[in-house]
């Protein structure tokens, strides 16, 4: 979540928003960012959330900063409801040795590219 950015957006675009951090002091900062949003702390890989609560959830810059990338992009889609949408955000200048991991997260979990979205990386 970071700094609420992207739940401020999404508050405004009507979405009802759960939003969560692993960080106490960027939890408080994405409060006054997006006041309508539910923001909670809490970590990846382990969210507390049930299975397919959610209708999309989005990972803004965070596979780059977690150890296990493979069992964060699990949880995500575990919290997601089936033919729900799941939204990847890495910085692609320089790439960091994990972002090579990414294409095949993505394959190992089985998820399917919408044909309207740009390849990115390759697995």
């Amino acid at each position: 979540m970071g700094s609420g950015t992207v739940a401020a957006a999404a508050c405004a675009r009507g979405a009802t928003v759960t939003a969560v951090d692993a960080e106490p002091t960027m939890v408080e900062v994405a409060r006054r960012a997006a006041p309508e949003a539910d923001v909670r702390l809490a970590a990846l890989p382990e969210l507390p959330f049930r299975a397919a609560e959610f209708d999309a959830a989005v990972a803004n810059f965070v596979l780059n900063h977690v150890g296990r990338p493979m069992d964060t992009f699990a949880e995500l889609r575990r919290v997601v409801r089936p033919g729900g949408w799941i939204a990847l955000t890495i910085w692609a200048a320089p790439p960091a040795a994990g972002q090579a991991l990414i294409g095949r997260v993505i394959q190992a979990a089985g998820a399917v590219r919408p044909p309207h979205l740009p390849a990115g990386l390759a697995a």
